[in-house]
């Protein structure tokens, strides 16, 4: 036993590292039927983004203080990103609005926060998926619970990050 560290060390640089290199290491691939990942977009191909205004779940939370910041994350990488915001449980009329909005994509990708509890991510998603042909690929992101991937069609991409915090953002 020694004395305690001091609280600045909270969040110092050794920290920010081990966190980004957790971050890269827990990301799942967990299905990628049609050899999707990693993506390669063609001349002038874009990506539709489309995820969830994150929120708090549980009394503890703080994810509605955050920012994505995927889009950004993507775009600084020279993808040329078309952000869609969500509500956490999307309507049908607004699913099939998303969905008729992201025809025109290359790449959709789709991130859920919790589809297991909100019926509308995974319609969603599955509507995203159902509306890929040959031409444009669908990944649906679980971006908290590994559960979501159960909900999302066979026949797309699925990856898992465990959180939304920028390192898990920023190794997706």
């Amino acid at each position: 036993s020694g004395e305690a560290p001091p609280l600045e060390i909270v969040g110092c640089g050794d920290h920010r590292a081990l966190a980004r290199d957790i971050a890269r290491a827990s990301v799942t691939l967990v299905s990628d039927p049609r050899a999707t990942l990693p993506l390669h977009l063609g001349a002038g191909g874009r990506v539709a983004l489309i995820a969830p205004v994150p929120l708090d779940l549980t009394p503890a939370e703080t994810s509605s203080y955050l920012q994505l910041g995927l889009a950004q994350r993507l775009r600084d990488r020279g993808v040329a990103v078309d952000e869609f915001v969500t509500p956490i449980d999307p309507t049908p009329a607004e699913v099939a609005a998303l969905a008729g909005a992201a025809r025109t994509h290359e790449v959709v990708l789709v991130a859920t926060i919790d589809a297991v509890t909100f019926a509308g991510q995974a319609g969603l998603v599955g509507e995203l998926a159902a509306g890929a042909g040959d031409r444009r690929s669908c990944v649906a992101v679980a971006l908290r619970s590994p559960y979501d991937v159960g909900r999302y069609p066979a026949s797309i991409a699925a990856l898992c990050t465990y959180g939304i915090q920028a390192p898990q953002i920023e190794a997706l």
